[in-house]
C-alpha cells in the first residue's frame, strides 16, 4: 500500500526481469492461446507516460471508481527520477484479463522520456534499446499502436517536440502509419485543436479519423487525487478517461500488428551516419595528400638544376599523418554503461563507426556485415578493428625531406632523364586512384539514401539532411544529371516540412553538446535560409455569420423573450446568442445594463482583474449565464461581452466597463449583480497603460453614480499557470496597491481553464507573490474553478466532457454566490486615498529630486564664484570689467515623450506645471482635464510646488520643465549685481560670502522640509494599503533611507530599513520592480536605480 484514502493505493508487485538495459515487468500469468497486443509508448518527459500506463493497466484489471481502490505497476521510485542514466526500456506485460474490458493482453512498451536534459546523445541510445528489444529472440516482434503522449496543454512545438517526433517516425517502415495515435494526457475531454494543430504542422504520420483529424485518446491524470469537497470533477474526470480507454480498445481490436523491419531501418541510419563520416573524413585525407602533392611537384619544379645536382637539396611540405585521440569524455560519462565508444580500423587506419553504443565488440557492431566492415577503405574483417575510447583524427606536419627522400616516396623505378616525368605521372596517377574511391563511396552513399526513403516513414534525421545535401554538392560537381534531380526532390519535400528547421536545430544543438560539432555542407545551410522554412503557414479564420435570432427551439422556449431581443452568433448545440444592453458612455468608462434595476434588492458587486487572455471575457458570460438560470439541457447560452471586444487584444482607450445584471434576484441568488471588467493588466501596451487603467478605476469609485462599495476582487488567472512571471507578479502588485488592507478578506482566486481538481501550482504561485487574500479553513487562498466549454458544439467525442466541464463550473459558480452572500461590502473610500496618496507621492518625489538636482547646480555655481572672487581678489577690487567663466543654470520647456502622447492622448494626459515656480508639479497627469482638477491640488493650491502656489497659477499641457545648464561669462559688475546686497567698501566680499552661505541653507532647509513631507506620506500609505511595494514607493524608500542616514536621522533611518527588509524579502518585489523598471524605460521613463 503506497497511501490510504479515497482511493487507495497499491503498488502491484510484477515478476521482473533485466536482459542487459531492458527491463521486463510481467504481471499475471501468459496463455499462448490467447491474443495478445503490443503498444509502445513515446513522449517528452514529463508528458505523463507513467500514469498513463497505470491507467491502462487499471482499465484492463477492471476497476471502477466506486471500488475505492487504484493500482500502479510502475515503480513509484521510476516515477520520481527524471529518467534513468542507463536510458532503460521498460516492457510491461499485463495477462490474465482477457475475459474482462478487452478480449487480448497488453505488452506496453515505456520509453523513458526523448529530448530530456541528457539531450539528443542519450535519445539514439534509447532508440538503439529499442533495436536491441526487437531482435533479441524473446524481444518484442510486432506491433499494434505506437502511442505518441503528449500533453493536452501543448500549444506550439518547440524544437524538443519536434525532434522527438522525428526520432519516432525514424524507427519505422511506412507500414507503420496507420497505427501512430495520439494519447492526449492532462486532458479537460475536448478536442486538443492546439495539439492536433502541432501533430500536422510537424507532419506526422498518422492513422486518420472520419474527419481526417489525427486518430487521437483523450486522457486526464487524475485517478489516484484524494476525493475531497474542493476536487469538483472527479467523476466527470473518471468517467471521459474511462470512455477514451473503450475507445482505445476499439481501435487496439482492429488494429493490424506491424512487424517490425525497424533493425533495417535503424541500421541502415547507423551505416550511412558511419559511411558518411568517414567518407568525408577520407575525403578530407585526400585533400590534406593532394595539397601535399602539390607541395612537392612545385618545389621539384621550381629547384629543377639544384635537384639534378644536388641530392642533399631540402625542401618543405605539410605531411599528413593520422594519430589516435581520446573520444569526448563528456559523452563517455553517459555512454560507458550502454558499452559507448569508436569502432575503428587497424590496418586502414580510419574510423568505422565512431558514436557505437550498442556493441560490446567491434566484431558486433552495426557495421560489420557477414564478418567485414562495409566502411573501411580496404573492407577489412571484423578481425582487424577494435573498440576503444580512441578515434583516428587526421593531422598534419612541418616537414624537411631531402630530394633522396622524395625520390624514395614517389620515383617507381624509373632512370635517368624519366624520373621527373615519372613523378609527376605518378602524382597524377595517385590523384586519380584517390578520385574513383571517392566517387565510390558517394555513389554507395547515394544508393543508402533511396533506399532508406523507400522504406522510412521519415527521411529528415539529421544524419540524411546532411549527408544528402552533401551529396548534392558532389553530384553536381561530377555533373551527373539524373541523381542531381533525384537529391534535388528529396531536399525539396525535408525542406517543405515545416518541422525540418526545429529538428535540425535541436539535434545540431544536442550534438555540438556533447562534443560532437556536426559536419554540414554549404549546400545544407543555404537550404535552411529558404524563405518558405521563415513563413507562417495557415489561413486566417473567417468571421461568424452573424444574424438577427428568427427562430426559437421548444428546448430555449423559456428565453423567447430574451432571444426575440438578441442576435444569434451561430446555431448548434448549444445556439449562441449575444445579448443588447443598454450601453451608456461616460468619458472612458462604460456601463452596459441588462435588465431593470430594483433599488430595494441587494446588490452585489465584483472586480475582475487578471493578464490578457486569462478567460475574464468567458468568465464574464458565465456568471451572467448562472444568474439568468440556464441550464445545459436548454441548449442556449448568451453573451453579454461584445464579440468585438473579445477579439481586441483590449481596447487603446482602456475601457474599464461596468456589466448591471437585474431581473434575476429570485433565481440562483438572491441579489443582482455588478462585474468591474478592466482590460487585460500586463499586456503589450506596457506598464504605462496599466497606470492608466488604475486611474480609471479611482475615476469609476469617485463618480457620484459610480461603484462606491465592492464585494468581491477576483483574480482571474488560468489553471495551467506554474510559474509566476514578471508580468503576473506586476498584476498582484497593482491589484494590490488599489486597496486597503479592508479588503484583504474580499480578494479571490477565480481559475479559468480548470479540470477540476485543486490547482496547487496556482496557490503556490500567489503565496510566492504574498498575495494578501482570504483565507478558506485549511489556509489556503479562497478560489473557484471554472472552465470555458461552455461554447462548444457537443459531439460524440466530447460529450462525457461537456457534462463534467458544466457541472464543474456550475458547481463553482454556487459555491462563488455563497461566499458573495456572506462578503461584507467595502467601501472605496479608502481606495481613492490611496490612489490619491499614490500619485501624489510619485508627483512629490519627482519634484523633490529635480529640485535637489537644481540645488545641486546652484551650490556649483556658487563655489565657481568663490573660487573666482578669491582667486583674483585684486584684480576684482581695481578693474570692474575682469571676467570669469561659471555653468549657470536654468529651466526650460520641452515637449513630453510623443510616445506616450500616443496611448494618454484621450485620456487627457499632459504634465502640470506651476508657472511661478517654474517647476513640474505632475508630470503624467492622466485624470484631470484642467489643472485645478489635478490629484496634486488641495483646496486650491498646489501640494507640489515650493510656493505653494494656487491652482490657478498651473497649466496642464504637452510641455515640463527641464533643468539645464549653461556656460557663460560674468564681470564683476554682474557678480555684485547677482549676489551683493548694498553693502560697501571691505564688507563687499565678506557679505557677498555670508549670502551665498545664507542661500544654501535656505536650499538644505527647503530640502529637509520636502525629505520631512515625503517621509511622512510613506508611513502613511504602509499603514493603509496592502500592498506598498510599488516602484515609486520602493525608490522613494530608497532615497529617503540615504538623505536620512546623510542627515543622521537614526529613528527614521531604522524605520525606513524596516519597511525596505520587507520589501525586499518579498519574492515578488524584485520581478514586480524589473517589469515596471522596463515598461517604464520603453515609454521614455527610465526607473530611477534602486539601492542594493
Amino acid at each position: 500500500m503506497i497511501h490510504e484514502g479515497s482511493p487507495t493505493v497499491y503498488q502491484l508487485r510484477p515478476k521482473k526481469e533485466n536482459i542487459g538495459t531492458l527491463t521486463r515487468m510481467t504481471f499475471g500469468e501468459k496463455d499462448l492461446s490467447k491474443i495478445n497486443k503490443t503498444i509502445l509508448l513515446v513522449g517528452e518527459t514529463g508528458a505523463g507516460k507513467s500514469t498513463l500506463i497505470n491507467a491502462l493497466v487499471n482499465f484492463t484489471m477492471g476497476v471502477k471508481q466506486e471500488d475505492d481502490v487504484w493500482f500502479q505497476i510502475v515503480e513509484e521510485e521510476k516515477k520520481e527520477q527524471s529518467e534513468s542514466q542507463t536510458s532503460d526500456v521498460i516492457v510491461y506485460e499485463i495477462f490474465g484479463f482477457e475475459d474482462g474490458t478487452q478480449p487480448f493482453s497488453l505488452s506496453i512498451i515505456d520509453t523513458p522520456g526523448y529530448g530530456d536534459a541528457e539531450g539528443t546523445e542519450r535519445d539514439v541510445i534509447v532508440s538503439q534499446r529499442l533495436l536491441d528489444l526487437f531482435r533479441s529472440d524473446d524481444g518484442v516482434h510486432a506491433i499494434n499502436a505506437v502511442g505518441l503522449v503528449m500533453k493536452a496543454s501543448e500549444n506550439r512545438l518547440n524544437d524538443r517536440l519536434r525532434y522527438i517526433f522525428s526520432s519516432v517516425m525514424s524507427l519505422f517502415g511506412k507500414n507503420m502509419e496507420k497505427n501512430i495515435v495520439a494519447l492526449i494526457t492532462h486532458s479537460d475531454g475536448m478536442t486538443p485543436k492546439n495539439v492536433l494543430g502541432a501533430l500536422e504542422d510537424a507532419k506526422i504520420k498518422c492513422a486518420r479519423d472520419e474527419d481526417n483529424e489525427p486518430v487521437h485518446f483523450m486522457f486526464n491524470n487524475r485517478q489516484t487525487k484524494l476525493k475531497t469537497k474542493k476536487n469538483a470533477n472527479a467523476k466527470g474526470a473518471w468517467d471521459s478517461t474511462m470512455d477514451q480507454m473503450g475507445q482505445f480498445v476499439e481501435f487496439l481490436k482492429k488494429a493490424e500488428p506491424r512487424n517490425l523491419i525497424t533493425t533495417e531501418v535503424l541500421n541502415l541510419h547507423i551505416q550511412i551516419t558511419a559511411c558518411a563520416q568517414n567518407l568525408q573524413e577520407r575525403i578530407e585525407l585526400t585533400e590534406l595528400k593532394e595539397r601535399e602533392i602539390k607541395q612537392t611537384e612545385e618545389a621539384l619544379k621550381q629547384h629543377k638544376e639544384d635537384v639534378k645536382n644536388n641530392e642533399k637539396f631540402t625542401v618543405e611540405v605539410d605531411e599528413s599523418y593520422k594519430e589516435k585521440e581520446d573520444v569526448s569524455e563528456r559523452r563517455w560519462y553517459y555512454l560507458w554503461r550502454n558499452y559507448g565508444g569508436a569502432v575503428t580500423c587497424n590496418v586502414c587506419q580510419e574510423n568505422c563507426h565512431v558514436s557505437c553504443t550498442l556493441a560490446w565488440y567491434a566484431e558486433h557492431c552495426e557495421v560489420m556485415k557477414d564478418g567485414r566492415c562495409t566502411v573501411c577503405s580496404g573492407k577489412c574483417p571484423a578481425s582487424d578493428h577494435v573498440k576503444e575510447k580512441k578515434k583516428y583524427v587526421n593531422k598534419t606536419k612541418r616537414v624537411t625531406k631531402t630530394v633522396a627522400e622524395m625520390k624514395e616516396k614517389y620515383e617507381k623505378g624509373k632512370a635517368g632523364g624519366e624520373k621527373s616525368t615519372s613523378l609527376l605521372e605518378n602524382l597524377k596517377r595517385e590523384k586519380e586512384k584517390l578520385q574513383r574511391e571517392k566517387e565510390k563511396l558517394l555513389e554507395e552513399s547515394f544508393q543508402h539514401v533511396v533506399k532508406l526513403e523507400q522504406i522510412a516513414l521519415n527521411v529528415n534525421a539529421l544524419s540524411t539532411y546532411d549527408l544528402v545535401a552533401f551529396l548534392l554538392e558532389k553530384m553536381e560537381e561530377r555533373g551527373d544529371t539524373e541523381k542531381v534531380q533525384k537529391l534535388k526532390e528529396m531536399k525539396r519535400r525535408m525542406d517543405e516540412d515545416k518541422g525540418t528547421k526545429s529538428v535540425l536545430k535541436y539535434m545540431r544543438g544536442g550534438l555540438a553538446a556533447f562534443g560532437r560539432p556536426d559536419v554540414t555542407a554549404e549546400a545544407t545551410i543555404r537550404s535552411l535560409r529558404h524563405q518558405h522554412l521563415f513563413q507562417p503557414h495557415g489561413v486566417q479564420p473567417s468571421l461568424p455569420d452573424i444574424t438577427m435570432a428568427t427562430q426559437i427551439t421548444n428546448a430555449s422556449s423559456k428565453y423567447k423573450d430574451f432571444i426575440s431581443k438578441s442576435i444569434m452568433i451561430h446555431e448548434g448545440s448549444p445556439t449562441v446568442y449575444q445579448l443588447r444592453p443598454k450601453k451608456e458612455n461616460i468619458g472612458n468608462l462604460t456601463r452596459m445594463t441588462f435588465g431593470e434595476k430594483d433599488l430595494n434588492k441587494i446588490n452585489k458587486t465584483i472586480l475582475l482583474v487578471g493578464e490578457t487572455g486569462a478567460g475574464k471575457s468567458t468568465l464574464i458570460n458565465a456568471l451572467v449565464n448562472f444568474t439568468m438560470g440556464v441550464k445545459q439541457e436548454d441548449d442556449v447560452w448568451f453573451q453579454i461581452v461584445e464579440e468585438e471586444k473579445k477579439k481586441q487584444s483590449e481596447s487603446q482607450t482602456s475601457d474599464v466597463i461596468v456589466y448591471e445584471i437585474f431581473g434575476f434576484e429570485d433565481g440562483t441568488q438572491p441579489f443582482s449583480l455588478s462585474i468591474i471588467d478592466t482590460p487585460g493588466y500586463g499586456d503589450a501596451e506596457g506598464t504605462e497603460r496599466d497606470v492608466i487603467v488604475g486611474q480609471r478605476l479611482l475615476d469609476l469609485f469617485r463618480l457620484d453614480d459610480g461603484v462606491h462599495a465592492i464585494n468581491a476582487v477576483g483574480l482571474v488567472m488560468k489553471a495551467s499557470e506554474n510559474r509566476l512571471n514578471d508580468r503576473l507578479r506586476y498584476i498582484f502588485s497593482s491589484v494590490m496597491s488599489l486597496f486597503g488592507k479592508n479588503m484583504e478578506k474580499n480578494i479571490v482566486a477565480l481559475i479559468t481553464h480548470s479540470d477540476g481538481v485543486t490547482p496547487k501550482n496556482v496557490l503556490d504561485a500567489l503565496e510566492d507573490a504574498n498575495i494578501k487574500c482570504a483565507r478558506d479553513e485549511d489556509n489556503e487562498p479562497v478560489h473557484f474553478m471554472f472552465n470555458n466549454h461552455q461554447t462548444k458544439l457537443k459531439t460524440k467525442k466530447n460529450k462525457f466532457a461537456l457534462k463534467g466541464a458544466w457541472d464543474l463550473t456550475m458547481d463553482q459558480m454556487g459555491q462563488f454566490v455563497e461566499f458573495l452572500k456572506k462578503a461584507e461590502p467595502r467601501n472605496l473610500i479608502t481606495t481613492t486615498e490611496v490612489l490619491n496618496l499614490h500619485i501624489q507621492i510619485t508627483a512629490c518625489a519627482q519634484n523633490l529630486q529635480e529640485r535637489i538636482e537644481l540645488t545641486e547646480l546652484k551650490e556649483r555655481e556658487i563655489k565657481q564664484t568663490e573660487e573666482a572672487l578669491k582667486q583674483h581678489k585684486e584684480d576684482v577690487k581695481n578693474n570692474e570689467k575682469f571676467t570669469v567663466e561659471v555653468d549657470e543654470s536654468y529651466k526650460e520647456k520641452e515637449d513630453v515623450s510623443e510616445r506616450r502622447w500616443y496611448y494618454l492622448w484621450l485620456n487627457y494626459g499632459g504634465a502640470v506645471t506651476c508657472n511661478v515656480c517654474q517647476e513640474n508639479c505632475h508630470v503624467s497627469c492622466t485624470l484631470a482635464w484642467y489643472a485645478e482638477q489635478c490629484v496634486v491640488m488641495k483646496d486650491g493650491s498646489c501640494t507640489v510646488c515650493s510656493g505653494k502656489c494656487p491652482a490657478s497659477d498651473h497649466v496642464k499641457e504637452k510641455k515640463k520643465y527641464v533643468t539645464k545648464t549653461k556656460r557663460v561669462t560674468k564681470t564683476v559688475a554682474e557678480m555684485k549685481e547677482k549676489y551683493e546686497k548694498g553693502k560697501a567698501g571691505g564688507e563687499k566680499f565678506t557679505s557677498l560670502l555670508e549670502n551665498l552661505k545664507r542661500e544654501k541653507e535656505k536650499l538644505q532647509r527647503g530640502k529637509e522640509k520636502l525629505l520631512e513631507e515625503s517621509f511622512q506620506h510613506v508611513v502613511k500609505l504602509e499603514q493603509i494599503a496592502l500592498n506598498v511595494n510599488a516602484l515609486s514607493t520602493y525608490d522613494l524608500v530608497a532615497f529617503l533611507l540615504e538623505k536620512m542616514e546623510e542627515r543622521g536621522d537614526t529613528e527614521k533611518v531604522q524605520k525606513l530599513k524596516e519597511m525596505k527588509r520587507r520589501m525586499d524579502e518579498d519574492k515578488g518585489t524584485k520581478s514586480v520592480l524589473k517589469y515596471m523598471r522596463g515598461g517604464l524605460a520603453a515609454f521614455g521613463r527610465p526607473g530611477k536605480k534602486s539601492m542594493k
